[in-house]
């Protein structure tokens, strides 16, 4: 007697358990994701979807830590699964929210299919993880939540030397941002943008405003002064008349105004300090016309050269100006170890130990070198004695040579090189003879290749984190990078026929 009633007890206790451990499961792994913990935080969504299946947000939090690793296919073919088991089993659809999260997804650039994300050897290629960065991308995460909440613009800087890993952290902020619904628009500054009036604002007006939901109710003013230099926004905006009277500057604030009515917006600068006078000006009316609005303005910076208006702007964060101000430092010995056995699997704890110390005198701490020395210690190169601490005091990256890079560092970049498939090394080769911003179709002629294989080469390229796209053309992420693959792996032939398909003349650095 009573053993049913008692069956039926047990039952809803397993399934209240169930719920709970599927709830913490989701929620840890959406803490891990927040900061960086992309392979810890997939682990736990991956368990929570195993314990319910059938789950809403064990699902959403599996394809949203699937795309961060670069699996966008992965996870819409997780999601097109989910989708027919619930539709088969329960007659249901998944809720709006995780729908809205597969369609985000779907629409972001991935890699093409022909992309091999495999080494010549068969093994996997791994995106290195971000080590060091959880505290900072969680403040910079919270402080655009907060922008949104309290609808009260912000300013977010990232100071840093070169290699210490700004453009990563705002490239890992943004690509969680934009799986969060948040309209993005991202730019990257050149060196020679300083000399171009309002280059920045357009590189701006260019870099995904257009996909921003509400911009259509700006004033026909504003978008006639956009459409009137940049052709994409005339095409989107046929019906709006060319107008050269309205400040670009201006322009792009009623335009940002309009898209943080409809939804919470972030706009993104990398290497600020090449921004034009014009338009790291305008950020600074930007942020004080549009005080009220949702908007975060997120800058990345190197402390020299020192830029007035820049400084100017971030002095007012904690006055009038709501924001973070975060100074990114070298990685210590305890995150090049982590670093070091993620990326050495096999390694044993001493011979962790010993890796350690040498990539964090070869590499000063530096990220962007330090993921190249335990790649290529990956691949065998032995990094021999220690050699003597680099930079010199007082230089930094950007004004180090390849000829002062530690040999171990050299000898990596060529090892990543020489990794890549032909058409990549073919493709990098002639970007860094071109110098910045090359658009595909250039590199295309440089090489003569097509238009086919050469995206899927710089899709290669990007993924490996070699090139940097934006739609003013591709970059290298590094200029000591560049500089080591221009002096060791092009020949006096190869730059003359790069520059003469080109029809480029020497660049200048």
């Amino acid at each position: 007697p009573g053993a049913s009633e008692f069956e039926d007890w047990l039952a809803a206790e397993r399934e209240l358990w169930r719920r709970r451990c599927v709830e913490v499961l989701v929620r840890g792994s959406e803490s891990l994701a927040h900061t960086g913990g992309t392979h810890e935080a997939s682990a736990l969504a991956a368990r929570a979807l195993a314990l319910e299946p059938t789950s809403d947000r064990a699902l959403g939090a599996a394809i949203r830590c699937m795309s961060l690793a670069g699996d966008r296919a992965g996870a819409l073919e997780l999601f097109d699964r989910f989708q027919a088991r619930l539709a088969e089993e329960l007659g249901t659809e998944p809720d709006e929210e995780v729908r809205a999260l597969a369609e985000r997804i779907r629409r972001q650039r991935g890699v093409r299919p022909e992309v091999t994300l495999t080494w010549p050897d068969g093994e996997p290629v791994v995106r290195p993880p971000l080590e060091g960065r959880a505290g900072e991308m969680g403040r910079l995460l919270e402080a655009v939540s907060r922008s949104a909440r309290e609808r009260r613009a912000a300013l977010l800087v990232v100071e840093g030397e070169s290699g210490v890993g700004k453009t990563r952290l705002i490239d890992e902020v943004v690509t969680r941002l934009r799986l969060d619904g948040v309209s993005i628009a991202s730019a990257r500054a050149v060196e020679a943008d300083c000399a171009e009036p309002w280059s920045g604002v357009l590189a701006i007006a260019r870099g995904g405003l257009l996909d921003a939901p509400g911009i259509g109710a700006a004033p026909p003013d504003a978008l006639g002064a956009l459409a009137a230099v940049l052709p994409e926004w005339s095409e989107r905006f046929p019906g709006a008349p060319p107008n050269d009277a309205v400040p670009p500057g201006r322009a792009l604030a009623e335009i940002l105004r309009a898209a943080a009515e409809e939804r919470p917006v972030v706009l993104a600068v990398d290497d600020t300090q090449w921004l034009d006078h014009d338009s790291a000006s305008a950020l600074g009316a930007i942020l004080r016309d549009l005080s009220g609005a949702a908007l975060s303005v997120l800058l990345a910076v190197v402390p020299h050269p020192p830029r007035a208006e820049l400084d100017e702007l971030r002095s007012r964060i904690g006055r009038d100006l709501s924001g973070e101000a975060l100074r990114l430092r070298p990685l210590d010995r305890a995150a090049l170890r982590r670093l070091a056995e993620r990326m050495l699997p096999g390694y044993e704890p001493v011979a962790i130990d010993r890796v350690t110390r040498r990539v964090a005198t070869d590499s000063a701490g530096m990220p962007l070198l330090a993921v190249e020395l335990l790649r290529a210690v990956a691949l065998g190169l032995d990094l021999g004695t220690i050699s003597e601490a680099w930079p010199e005091p007082l230089r930094t990256l950007d004004q180090t040579l390849p000829g002062e890079l530690p040999d171990a560092v050299v000898a990596a970049i060529r090892i990543g090189f020489r990794r890549l498939s032909p058409a990549a090394q073919r493709v990098l080769a002639a970007a860094a003879v071109l110098g910045d911003l090359v658009p595909a179709g250039v590199l295309e002629h440089a090489v003569s290749l097509g238009p086919d294989e050469t995206g899927i080469a710089l899709d290669e390229l990007e993924w490996h984190r070699w090139l940097i796209a934006e739609p003013r053309g591709y970059s290298f992420v590094a200029r000591i990078v560049r500089r080591v693959v221009e002096r060791d792996m092009v020949t006096a032939g190869q730059r003359q026929r790069v520059l003469a398909a080109a029809g480029r003349p020497e660049p200048r650095y």
